[in-house]
């Protein structure tokens, strides 16, 4: 879908060039079509079809509501630039059943229709483009086998001027480079990422879009808005890396319909689409995986020795397995709403709220008190409103929802969440206590010039660092690290009030978690500074620490050290 937010900045350039490409672009086009007697003579292999047709779960867009190969269509999408609507995509006059193979490879691979128009986006042909030619008419020869549909679907509305056929010739001058298939490598990679980038069309949902709605490839699978308008999550290489098995993405997901966390999946496309994948054989769905994850898998048939610390985390983890009721499914769809787009594996303030799987956080004792919802931290910052930060705030009935989830889990907890505390296994990473950053800040400071002490602040990185990640070893969290400095430079410079590019500096021996900014180079004064300051929850009495109350002299400032993990959120 061109489920575009930002259009208007497309327009102004896009009217400049529009009429000389309405007189070029039928013509430039035009060289690329395939004949109208190309493959007319191919004998197709139906049964490569199925497989084909499945891995791209056509049916999920143009089936029926009840019947995924009823391919009637009709879907609606609405967007920026209008609405549109999925076409009869079935072997009757209404949808494909005059078309030859030329206007058939035209329309999936070159996105133009048989009557020489240009298709929108919505419709991923510039995946498919990827495709053998031969495996495209396979499927079209498997649509032939199943039910026709005679439903006539309503012709798409779409405003001035992204109706004008050149419109889309534009657009593919600037996003359409798709490599033609060639022959190559004939392994579990190139079959995964065959299914993945051309047949599945994976990143035109999972895939960010840029304001013309061409993909961001250097973000590619890092999630984005679907075509159909749900959220299509990360299943990127670093997701399918942190998965405990493949079995939780090929059989969990692509079989079973579940989510990576366990949890059904419950957006009606995603499960028309699952309904197709779990057709697949096992070893495409595991080429599938092991492309994603970007090395080959193989299936190990004795049982594997599970380490002490992964053996222990499992043991903490699983104790809300049991929670399938309907409270525990609208609890997971309330953090995957409200929680996981900051606080999620791998976002920026997932250590100060690592909103993972739904029985992890049943576990958490820092966060949940079974059976309590008035002691428990996520709870509260819910219903104070502190949580979540801008966007749309949830409904009184979705928030007693979470409370209903909470005191459930009191009944629960004798058999299905043994004490979590004795059962986490010793950290792979030593606590950072707040003192030690404070000492760290103070050692810095006193290497400054006393005039330029007044206007030294600094961030913390330390609730990242200590979080609660026991098994997470000190390389495995600089990856993460990584995301986070990139997060506060990102987020200082867009509340600059300078002219230059501020980069914080490091501060010497604290592991890269201390960082100095001088709020002059953020144009900046003590008020703009005080205004984060009468906002800031985590403050200490500078009193009750001698090295706190020598850097608040210093500074100037009775908060000279700032959480980082509350600054990004």
């Amino acid at each position: 879908m061109w489920s575009v937010n930002n259009m208007k900045n497309f327009v102004p350039k896009f009217l400049l060039q529009l009429g000389l490409l309405i007189l070029i672009s039928a013509t430039a086009q035009a060289a690329e079509l395939f004949p109208e007697d190309a493959y007319s003579g191919y004998q197709a292999d139906i049964k490569n079809g199925e497989t084909l047709y499945n891995a791209g779960a056509c049916g999920s867009c143009h089936g029926a509501a009840d019947n995924h190969d009823l391919l009637g269509g009709g879907l609606k999408m609405s967007s920026y630039v209008g609405t549109f609507y999925v076409p009869n995509l079935s072997n009757s006059t209404k949808g494909i059943a005059n078309w030859t193979n030329a206007a058939f490879l035209n329309a999936m691979l070159n996105g133009v229709s048989p009557k020489g128009r240009h298709y929108y986006p919505v419709f991923p042909y510039t995946s498919y483009a990827g495709m053998k030619p031969e495996d495209v008419l396979d499927i079209k020869a498997f649509i032939k086998t199943l039910s026709k549909s005679d439903n006539k679907v309503d012709a798409h509305e779409i405003s001035f001027p992204y109706n004008v056929n050149a419109a889309m010739s534009y657009w593919k001058r600037s996003n359409f480079s798709t490599p033609r298939w060639s022959p190559g490598k004939d392994d579990q990679l190139a079959r995964g990422k065959y299914l993945v980038e051309n047949v599945g069309a994976c990143g035109s949902c999972h895939t960010p879009r840029s304001t013309t709605f061409g993909l961001e490839t250097d973000k590619a699978l890092k999630g984005g808005k679907g075509l159909t308008g749900g959220y299509a999550p990360a299943i990127d290489a670093s997701v399918m890396a942190a998965l405990p098995s493949p079995d939780a993405f090929i059989k969990g997901v692509l079989v079973e319909g579940k989510k990576l966390n366990g949890q059904p999946i419950v957006d009606p496309v995603m499960r028309k689409i699952v309904k197709q994948t779990a057709k697949l054989s096992k070893s495409d769905r595991l080429a599938i995986f092991a492309y994603l994850k970007g090395s080959e898998v193989k299936i190990q048939k004795q049982k594997l020795t599970v380490q002490t610390c992964s053996a222990n985390v499992t043991a903490a983890t699983n104790t809300g397995n049991a929670n399938t009721d309907a409270l525990s499914a609208s609890a997971d769809d309330f953090i995957g709403k409200y929680c996981r787009n900051c606080h999620g594996l791998g976002q920026s303030a997932q250590g100060s709220f690592p909103a993972g799987s739904l029985s992890a956080i049943a576990a958490d004792a820092s966060f949940i008190t079974p059976g309590s919802p008035s002691t428990s931290r996520l709870y509260k910052s819910i219903l104070s409103g502190r949580m979540p930060i801008g966007g749309t705030k949830p409904s009184q009935g979705e928030i007693q929802g979470l409370a209903d989830w909470i005191t459930a889990l009191g009944s629960k907890q004798a058999s299905a969440i043994p004490a979590p505390v004795a059962s986490l296994p010793p950290r792979m990473r030593k606590i950072i206590k707040r003192d030690v950053m404070v000492r760290a800040a103070l050692a810095d400071v006193s290497g400054q010039s006393e005039l330029d002490r007044p206007f030294i602040r600094y961030f913390s990185y330390r609730s990242h660092y200590n979080g609660r990640f026991p098994c997470e070893t000190e390389k495995q969290y600089s990856k993460r690290q990584s995301l986070y400095i990139a997060g506060l430079n990102k987020m200082l410079n867009s509340v600059s009030l300078g002219a230059r590019l501020v980069v914080p500096e490091t501060v010497a021996n604290t592991k890269e978690l201390l960082v100095r900014v001088d709020i002059r180079d953020l144009g900046w004064d003590q008020y703009q500074w005080d205004v984060l300051v009468n906002a800031y929850p985590y403050g200490v009495d500078p009193h009750s620490d001698p090295s706190l109350s020598a850097l608040t002299k210093e500074t100037h400032s009775v908060l000279p050290i700032m959480r980082s993990d509350w600054f990004l959120a």
